[in-house]
């Protein structure tokens, strides 16, 4: 049952680390405070497309905790819960940004377009 713990929160790690690679990946991509200024017509689709990823990768992060932290509550480890519940913060503040900017975008295109 301890291998079996262990087992799981190696994997906890590796799928936060990846979680945390590619949302970091996407943001640092996103936050250049040049693009939001010069930002054209063209390159909506390819902005909005990235923003939706982020989003859906933030919610993915999360379900994946979830699924972790119902393991481990199987397995009775009180600290590892503990931790879990920490661990959804960054998700939810990477879910937090790309709303943000999801709507920073919207406001962009309709002050463009003058509707």
């Amino acid at each position: 049952m301890i291998d079996s713990s262990h087992k799981t929160e190696e994997r906890r790690s590796g799928s936060n680390s990846i979680f945390l690679g590619i949302n970091t990946m996407l943001a640092s991509f996103l936050i250049r405070p040049s693009q939001l200024s010069e930002l054209q017509v063209i390159d909506l689709p390819l902005i909005v497309l990235l923003v939706l990823i982020g989003m859906f990768i933030s919610w993915d992060w999360l379900k994946v905790t979830a699924s972790y932290k119902q393991l481990n509550s199987i397995n009775c480890s009180f600290k590892a819960n503990v931790i879990l519940v920490k661990e959804n913060v960054l998700p939810k503040v990477f879910m937090l940004f790309y709303c943000i900017y999801f709507f920073t975008i919207v406001i962009i295109i309709l002050q463009h377009f003058k509707f």
